[in-house]
């Protein structure tokens, strides 16, 4: 057991992975019997977080942001009662999961995962609501190393966020001026995706 452990670490497994990135994201479209829902393509950054829980498995949480422009446009029929609108938002990803790497040598590495976690919308707009979404995602990629310390990571990876069912859009004039917004229920799907790549910090024996 011990002579295990001590392989373990000096493979570098025992080592905490921080890496900060950046990227592309492609933020994708959402599509309703009222209409279409799109949020545009636009670079994002974040932090991801590894922790080694045995040989070759890493935990893993990240957490990534793309501010993006959401435009809603109606079907034909629905046009009159639910106008087209615009409007900003910032789109954060909360997720933890599991990685497993793969070692090529000892430079080089690939990975796959899965993850689970949180979609967080938050809209510029006062009048309109934020939106926190269940959302689940799947990525690989490789890590180079230069050092034992520091190496570089390349990654895809896909999200899924699940909207509630139907949509709606509104825009009025008052007293107070005009107003837009997006109101959602009911259940469906978004592929929603990004390539980043970063520099990977190795922390500890």
């Amino acid at each position: 057991l011990l002579s295990g452990f001590l392989l373990i670490s000096s493979a570098g497994y025992s080592q905490v992975e921080i890496t900060p990135f950046g990227g592309y994201m492609f933020n994708g479209k959402v599509h309703f019997v009222e209409g279409d829902l799109k949020f545009s393509d636009e670079p994002d950054y974040g932090i991801s977080l590894g922790v080694p829980v045995r040989y070759g498995v890493m935990a893993e949480l990240s957490y990534i942001r793309s501010e993006s422009t959401a435009s809603w446009s109606p079907s034909f029929a629905y046009e009159s009662d639910y106008p087209p609108v615009s409007f900003n938002v910032n789109i954060n990803y909360f997720q933890a999961g599991v990685i497993k790497n793969m070692e090529v040598n000892d430079m080089l590495t690939g990975f796959a995962g899965f993850t689970l976690g949180a979609a967080y919308y938050n809209t510029t707009q006062k009048n309109l609501a934020d939106l926190w979404r269940f959302a689940f995602g799947i990525k690989a990629g490789l890590k180079y190393f230069f050092t034992d310390a520091v190496g570089i990571r390349l990654q895809g990876r896909m999200l899924f966020p699940i909207y509630s069912g139907g949509v709606g859009a509104f825009c009025g004039i008052g007293t107070g001026g005009s107003s837009c917004g997006i109101s959602f229920g009911g259940s469906s799907l978004i592929l929603q995706g990004d390539l980043t790549a970063g520099v990977v910090f190795r922390l500890g024996q």
